[in-house]
């Protein structure tokens, strides 16, 4: 490339950059603040409003208990470099969890150990 070339393209980019930052601007100012969209979705005049302010929860915490400790020497050995996902089974009274490549399921409904596991490093 010749120089000549390489000056007329600077002016050009420079005005593409501003161009594309006024752009970026302008639709950032045109969205509305999440707090403000979360809050305005409690009402039911907004069209994403899909639980009334005046009804009950939808979840309602009941009872907490205790994730089995071979469970959390699992998640604590990956060092908070892995991933843990977990559930319940209401129907049959199990809950579910896994960390990285290991499952475990056990009763909730008794604070019992883990009836099975599969996965590297269970025992």
């Amino acid at each position: 490339m010749a120089w000549g070339e390489d000056e007329a393209i600077g002016p050009d980019v420079a005005s593409a950059g501003l161009h594309v930052t006024e752009r970026i601007g302008r639709d950032a100012a045109a969205q509305p603040d999440l707090e403000e969209a979360l809050e305005a979705s409690r009402y039911a005049s907004h069209p994403y409003s899909s639980h009334p302010k005046e009804w009950p929860p939808l979840v309602e915490v009941a009872e907490t208990r205790q994730l089995p400790p071979m469970l959390i020497e699992r998640y604590n050995a990956a060092a908070g470099e892995g991933t843990a996902l977990c559930g319940i089974f209401s129907d049959i009274h199990r809950a579910w969890a896994t960390v990285d490549n290991s499952f475990f399921i056990w009763r909730f409904d008794k604070c019992e150990n883990i009836l099975w596991s599969i996965g590297a490093g269970v025992a």
